[in-house]
């Protein structure tokens, strides 16, 4: 689990090098990380297809990083988007 890495602001250099290193990710807890648009556009499409849990509390996930999201991480048992941007 990566949480304790981002203590305030995640930039995207930071998201870019996890997804490209952490390729046997299960876990990640980017809760009040303060992600901007492209990061989180970018960790939605990219992210390991192994991963199972992920927390983006208060993040602003739209609806179309959702879509993304599920398809390339079909194995996501437990996902937080409480306070997210998500409309439906």
């Amino acid at each position: 689990v990566l949480d304790e890495l981002f203590k305030n602001r995640a930039e995207f250099d930071t998201i870019s090098s996890i997804v490209a290193k952490c390729t046997e990710l299960t876990e990640l807890n980017l809760d009040g990380t303060y992600l901007d648009e492209e990061s989180i556009s970018f960790l939605c499409r990219n992210l390991s297809s192994k991963l199972q849990k992920l927390s983006l509390y208060t993040l602003k996930v739209t609806d179309q990083d959702l879509e993304n999201l599920v398809f390339k991480c079909n194995r996501i048992m437990e996902l937080n988007l409480y306070r997210s941007s998500i409309t439906g």
